[in-house]
């Protein structure tokens, strides 16, 4: 008989990592920067992203979400909502879609939701 615990862990508590693109801007104009690999978050106190940690060559660095540019087909997860539809998503996995860059917002599709969803960079914890 073995005394190990068996873990307790949730889904929460893992990060993937996923190549995302740093976001420039260059004379008031946001263009794109380099691939890098993004390999933890910092959450906010309401659940969403307070930034996204990334590895450069010689370490990491923090960067703002709405510094980043996830890619299209990512699956990330939902946090920080507080509209009633928001909440209800909280926590659930997503599909990333397209940035809209009027809005500056990410279109998203929730799973077991057939309306897609506009969120912040944000609320996408990956």
């Amino acid at each position: 008989p073995s005394s190990a615990k068996p873990l307790a862990l949730r889904s929460n508590e893992f990060v993937q990592r996923l190549r995302i693109q740093l976001v420039q801007t260059m004379s008031s104009q946001k263009c794109a920067g380099p691939e890098v690999d993004l390999v933890g978050v910092r959450l906010a106190s309401d659940g969403g992203a307070d930034a996204y940690i990334v590895e450069v060559s010689g370490g990491t660095e923090t960067h703002r979400p709405d510094k980043v540019r996830l890619h299209r087909g990512d699956v990330v997860r939902v946090g920080g909502l507080t509209t009633e539809r928001g909440k209800r998503a909280n926590g659930n996995l997503c599909i990333v879609g397209p940035f809209l860059p009027s809005e500056g917002r990410y279109e998203v599709m929730i799973e077991a939701d057939e309306h897609p969803l506009r969120v912040r960079p944000r609320n996408l914890i990956p």
